[in-house]
């Protein structure tokens, strides 16, 4: 019988209240009765309040890298007094990344609260940080690390990221998609008949380390390739000049998680380049590789990297080298075998079924849940 877990206050320095990945926390929560609130930072300051969550607003959408860092410090006071002087029903915190890791260790130890620590990503490495500040910031990690209660990770590989993790504090859960979007097995039929390969890429418009130009730009020269981008981010008036000047790339702006998986869908492969010229690439855990895995389209994704390993290992897509020539000749490839899309996404699909298709049941509403309630049970008296 699994432990009833008490009320659990999140905390996320992010632009946005509610993540893919932390949804289906909160959907576990509630599946499980237990009460969740968030704490987060709004960047883009149009956001407002209500009863699930506690909104500090500062716009920080353009400033340097030392405006953020300032701001951040006035995050984490705001998140600190709220977590001192109120919401006592809250027992269990769970801060996502060092943005909210060290003002939850100081709550934690203040208040008597338990700590969950969730590393989506490494805060030096996804940065691109080096040398002393590298260290710094490592050491910090590290420091929060040994002080929670449990650490969360999102794939196994990133155990060589950090340092050692106690394995009965440790929990593994990936990024799976969570979705209705219905599977369409892909036929080769489109493609033979249309002679053409539809790529399709979901998620933000990075500028560095994501390929989105190179992906373009071999697109561009392949006469037999429609790519269909949806997404916002820093890159998008590259893309749209792209779009404007090849009309076989598509520019479909920003997309809701659901259609934008529709989108895919419709799509013989997926992309998702994972550049080694970022650190963090190396320890890649990405929406992407589970979302090729439901849809059952095959991945073209970066050589080196865990999405890249795991493609090569399954035979459901393709890792490529750092540059446009080896987009270009994966696509080509694509081309010249009509049905080895299909079989790749059959792999894909396969894997699914067997690994994933129910994964949120089986981790986050029964295990995590679990871990909750034998850190903190809801019996527990309120002491602060």
């Amino acid at each position: 019988m699994m432990a009833a877990a008490s009320p659990v206050i999140f905390l996320r320095a992010s632009e946005a209240p509610i993540d893919a990945k932390l949804g289906r926390y909160q959907r576990a929560l509630n599946k499980a009765d237990i009460k969740s609130l968030t704490v987060y930072w709004d960047r883009s300051g149009q956001n407002t309040a209500d009863k699930q969550h506690h909104i500090f607003t500062m716009r920080s959408e353009s400033d340097s890298r030392a405006k953020v860092l300032l701001k951040l410090a006035c995050f984490n006071l705001y998140a600190l007094v709220k977590l001192l002087f109120g919401m006592r029903e809250f027992r269990t915190i769970h801060a996502i990344d060092l943005d909210s890791g060290l003002c939850a260790v100081l709550a934690s130890k203040v208040t008597g609260r338990r700590l969950v620590y969730d590393i989506y990503d490494s805060f030096a490495d996804s940065r691109g940080l080096s040398g002393k500040a590298k260290q710094l910031v490592d050491r910090l990690e590290a420091f929060v690390i040994r002080h929670a209660d449990m650490v969360i990770i999102a794939d196994n590989c990133r155990l060589a990221q950090h340092p050692p993790i106690d394995a009965s504090k440790l929990l593994v859960v990936e990024n799976i998609p969570e979705t209705e979007v219905q599977y369409r097995p892909l036929s080769n039929d489109n493609q033979v008949a249309n002679r053409m390969i539809k790529v399709g890429y979901l998620g933000t418009l990075e500028p560095d380390h994501r390929g989105l130009e190179h992906l373009c730009a071999a697109a561009a020269r392949l006469d037999f390739v429609e790519l269909y981008i949806a997404g916002a981010g820093a890159l998008e008036t590259d893309v749209r000049h792209w779009a404007a000047r090849c009309p076989r790339i598509k520019f479909l702006g920003p997309q809701s998680h659901h259609d934008g998986l529709t989108l895919m869908q419709q799509c013989d492969i997926i992309a998702g380049l994972y550049y080694l010229s970022q650190p963090n690439h190396a320890f890649a855990a990405p929406n992407k590789y589970f979302e090729h895995l439901l849809l059952g389209r095959p991945l073209l994704t970066s050589k080196g990297t865990p999405p890249g390993d795991k493609v090569e290992a399954n035979n459901s897509g393709w890792a490529v080298d750092d540059n446009e020539d080896s987009i270009a000749a994966a696509l080509t490839g694509a081309f010249a075998d009509p049905k080895l899309c299909e079989e790749l996404g059959k792999n894909a699909r396969n894997l699914w079924q067997d690994n994933f298709a129910q994964y949120f049941d089986r981790v986050y509403a029964a295990e995590f849940i679990d871990r909750l309630g034998k850190l903190n049970p809801a019996a527990k008296a309120v002491t602060q």
